[in-house]
């Protein structure tokens, strides 16, 4: 989000990525990597799914931080505490010394994911009025009209 923000506004793409950082990582220990905005209360909430020590949002945000650092007219905004997160988020344990890409199963969010249906058939039969995509009937000559 740091990139797309940045090349409008880098100063919004700055306030974002603070905003993220002072949520996920306040109060110290594991990161919270999942908030939302309770409107009526004007308050920003914690959300149970993913759980503290989820270990891709311990990696996005540190890809977060090194996106800002790489842009210096993001970076120009509290270059302090863009260095303090990435200090912190380089510190948790297996960050440095885990897998390349850490297994999702660590805190993952709960399983929401469902098989796609199975694919309709490629070619229509004698049956099928034609193609799944386009509806468009075979050419004479047996392929597709484009």
């Amino acid at each position: 989000m740091v990139p797309l923000l940045a090349a409008v506004d880098p100063a919004a793409a700055a306030g974002h990525l603070h905003r993220h950082l002072d949520l996920c990582l306040a109060g110290g220990g594991e990161p919270r990597p999942a908030w939302r905005f309770d409107e009526a209360r004007t308050r920003w909430h914690p959300c149970e799914d993913p759980r503290p020590g989820w270990s891709r949002g311990r990696a996005w945000l540190l890809l977060a931080v090194a996106d800002a650092m790489l842009r210096p007219e993001v970076a120009a905004h509290e270059p302090d505490r863009l260095t303090a997160a990435a200090r912190r988020l380089l510190a948790l344990d297996g960050v440095l010394t885990g897998p390349l890409v850490p297994p999702d199963a660590a805190g993952a969010p709960a399983a929401r994911w469902t098989p796609p249906p199975p694919p309709s058939p490629r070619w229509p039969s004698s049956s099928s009025p034609g193609c799944p995509r386009t509806g468009r009937a075979p050419a004479r000559t047996g392929g597709w009209r484009s």
